[in-house]
């Protein structure tokens, strides 16, 4: 691949003043120098506010960079500035300046560097299709109270370079098309026509060294391992015009011959040569090359994967592929540690075996940790619901399940967890929970990151300890043991495509699931549930896209656990029946819930929706240092309560009753729609892997079917980084139609609730909900 200038003798004069102008010796340069310094002694002393680039110093600085056009503008400020050496001053060094005991980076100004960096645009320019691009600084100035330059380009872009002609064509000259036959020269017109250099655009090196990588990359995915292929383009300064002319030689056809396996040391041939997409006597096709070592690399057996057609075997129909590898070690431990604002500290140690008695089995065994230290919850408008939780887990997961897409997990665990809430008044504790059980999963994979997955879960539950199921009196407290067992069975995919499934920018993804528990299954559960989410995405310019999602679902629980024939709590926030709430807590985790940071942004994590004010209630004398209410339910001889205010249930052989513990319990719901709308935008000045965004969410969740008029809606906006672990998110979110829930105090709501409303204080600061994550939001 070659390019050829073509230009006539009055342009090669011009052309010969432009190299020299744009590619000044070092002995002019030093000599430029000496004479600013020279200019500089002869003029006057006294300081200026702004003064040409002549007065600078060793002492000078850059203050700013930027860049003026006159005419159009193709790149962006970010772009040319990955082309120059020189750097001024960041976001970050202005907020350093700012920080006590932080330092801010001092940028040396240097004029050599300055001139080269003028070639270095100019370069670029040409590269990209304006060869008659002006670029200089005279607009530059030095602020010489504080010795520092402002740095600015000016750039005329010209005309551009435009494509007059693109031809692929044979050795012997014929067109290209004329070495194909059948339905390979049908594709080969196709993906002719639609390549992405056509006549009448902009020329550039880079489109041309793409065209000819799609050109390589189509011979060698239809067969021809051994193609040649000549590039060349013929530019005219004079008229800018390019001419592109692709030589092609596909080759003879191919079939794979020989597979040779190197480097493998613990992980047998057999386990290797199962894992490629093709094997002796398949034809060739470049792009499965790939996909072999995506399939090495996901058995995560190996460092290095190597997969090639070796340089020095003959040019005939038969095809050598090599496969080299180089094994990891196949132990290793991990420990990690994190924290969330709902769950505080948590703590993971992790032992795998990366090839368990061979076969490329993966063995993994993993204890996690969750103390409850740092749960800072929602603060006093939700229970800090504090989850001590251990969990045991092994994993044993099985490749190449009787073919290469389809593999399995057996994953046995144990979970042991006990919730309390935490406030003022001191600790609240509830029983422990255990629950052990095995999940057994299959997963098919259609292609990279597009899977479908079967999974079925079954455990055992229990709730071993004396829990408390009446109002009696301390003493007369019946007990209760839950044990019930959960057999679910989940049907789930995730379809779509797009141009990079980890951060995407174009494209959609399509994730549906089905779950069925049932008595003929041997669960204790009885329902059907069926959902999914989609996300779309769309890019607008190069620097600006937006991205849609939708998530919902229903649930329908079926005869033998159905809980919601009647309200798992009544007006009150009490639980009219222990059998009811019993139903209730089983089915906590499989309800449906709303908000949180990648949900319905202006609410916390499953906030959105019913919710009801709930208290602890305490049957004996209050004490008289303690501020929690209390009062006395007037009882009739007959055992009714004369209060309408009170509960039957409080009166108790004339116990008074006292309150504590005020938060609002999340319900959820049996069906959910909640949709996302986001402008994904850059943040000026701060760099490509900076950016922000704006945002609309609204959704809801519901008893019965979700109806537009009940959607709650929020907006706000972020800012965004990404890391190589992922975008790291901080979102201000704001509630536009809170309900009075999200607003008033649980203890407001809960005195409300039983008739004792002694005022309702809304909290305007309540609709703001601030959000710091790790990751796309979809």
């Amino acid at each position: 691949m070659h390019f050829r200038e073509r230009t006539t003798s009055r342009r090669k004069g011009r052309q010969a003043q432009a190299a020299k102008r744009s590619s000044p010796p070092l002995s002019a340069l030093i000599s430029s120098v000496l004479l600013v310094v020279l200019l500089a002694a002869s003029l006057p002393t006294g300081a200026r506010a702004q003064a040409p680039l002549r007065l600078v110093n060793r002492n000078t600085t850059v203050g700013n960079i930027s860049f003026k056009f006159a005419g159009s503008q193709t790149f962006t400020a970010s772009q040319l500035k990955e082309q120059i050496a020189l750097q001024g001053p960041t976001f970050w060094d202005a907020v350093r300046r700012i920080v006590p005991l932080a330092e801010a980076r001092i940028y040396p100004f240097d004029p050599v560097i300055l001139q080269k960096d003028v070639v270095r645009l100019r370069r670029f320019y040409a590269r990209n299709g304006f060869p008659r691009a002006d670029i200089g600084y005279p607009a530059s100035q030095l602020d010489t109270s504080s010795n520092k330059v402002s740095v600015v380009f000016s750039i005329e872009e010209g005309p551009p370079l435009i494509i007059q002609d693109v031809g692929f064509f044979a050795p012997d000259s014929d067109y290209a098309v004329t070495q194909f036959s059948g339905k390979r020269r049908q594709q080969w017109i196709d993906f002719r026509n639609a390549n992405i250099m056509q006549t009448g655009e902009r020329f550039s090196e880079p489109a041309f060294i793409d065209l000819y990588n799609q050109v390589s990359n189509w011979l060698g995915n239809h067969g021809y391992a051994f193609h040649e292929i000549n590039g060349d383009s013929t530019i005219s300064e004079e008229a800018l015009t390019a001419d592109v002319r692709f030589t092609i030689d596909p080759g003879p056809l191919g079939r794979i011959s020989q597979i040779n396996v190197e480097g493998n040391e613990r992980v047998s041939d057999e386990v290797i040569r199962r894992e490629l997409p093709f094997e002796v006597g398949d034809r060739y096709r470049g792009n499965e090359l790939s996909r072999a070592k995506q399939e090495l690399f996901s058995l995560n057996l190996f460092r290095l994967a190597i997969v090639e057609v070796p340089s020095d075997q003959p040019r005939d129909s038969t095809v050598t592929i090599n496969v080299r590898v180089q094994e990891s070690e196949p132990r290793y431990v991990s420990a990690q540690t994190g924290f969330t604002r709902d769950d505080g500290v948590l703590l993971e140690g992790r032992w795998t075996h990366r090839n368990f008695f061979g076969g490329a089995r993966n063995f993994t065994a993993n204890a996690t940790v969750q103390p409850g230290l740092g749960n800072r919850g929602d603060s006093e408008l939700y229970a800090e619901e504090v989850y001590r939780r251990l969990r045991l887990s092994t994993a044993l997961r099985q490749p190449h399940l009787f073919q290469r897409n389809l593999s399995g997990i057996l994953s046995p665990y144990f979970i042991m967890e006990q919730t309390f809430v935490r406030n003022q008044k001191g600790n609240n504790t509830y029983p422990l929970t255990y629950e052990a059980g095995l999940n057994t999963t299959l997963l098919y994979k259609i292609l990279p990151f597009r899977i479908v997955t079967l999974e079925h879960n079954f455990s055992r539950a229990a709730t071993p300890e004396r829990v408390p199921i009446t109002r009696d009196l301390p003493g007369d407290v019946q007990t209760r043991q839950d044990l019930y067992n959960k057999s679910v069975f989940t049907l789930s995919a995730t379809l779509g495509r797009v141009d990079d499934y980890l951060n995407p920018k174009r494209g959609f993804l399509v994730r549906p699931f089905a779950e069925a528990s049932g008595q003929f299954l041997g669960s204790a559960l009885n329902y059907y549930k069926v959902g999914g989410e989609g996300s779309y995405y769309q890019p607008v310019t190069p620097s600006v896209s937006v991205a849609a999602h939708v998530s919902g679902g229903r649930m329908v629980a079926i005869a033998g656990s159905r809980y919601n024939e009647e309200a798992a709590f009544n007006e009150r926030g009490f639980v009219p029946d222990p059998d009811r709430r019993q139903l209730e807590n089983r089915f906590d985790d499989i309800r449906f819930y709303a908000g949180g940071a990648n949900d319905v942004r202006g609410w916390g994590p499953r906030l959105l929706g019913p919710k009801v004010a709930q208290a602890d209630t305490v049957f004996e004398d209050p004490d008289p240092d303690d501020d929690m209410e209390a009062f006395e339910p007037v009882c009739a001889d007959d055992g009714e309560d004369e209060n309408e205010n009170n509960d039957p249930d409080d009166c108790m052989r004339g116990n008074p009753v006292q309150f504590r513990n005020y938060r609002y319990e999340r319900i959820g719901g049996l069906s959910k729609l909640a949709v996302n709308l986001e402008a994904r935008l850059p943040f000026p000045f701060l760099g490509p892997n900076w950016g922000t965004a704006v945002f609309l969410d609204f959704g809801q969740v519901s008893e019965g079917s979700v109806l537009l008029s009940d959607f709650r809606y929020g907006t706000g906006a972020g800012l965004r980084y990404e890391t190589p672990v992922g975008h790291v998110r901080l979102n201000l979110a704001y509630k536009i139609n809170p309900t009075d829930e999200d607003l008033i105090d649980p203890q407001d709501a809960f005195n409300r609730n039983i008739g004792r409303d002694q005022g309702v204080e809304r909290n305007f600061w309540r609709r703001f909900r601030l959000h710091f994550s790790i990751g796309q939001a979809f």
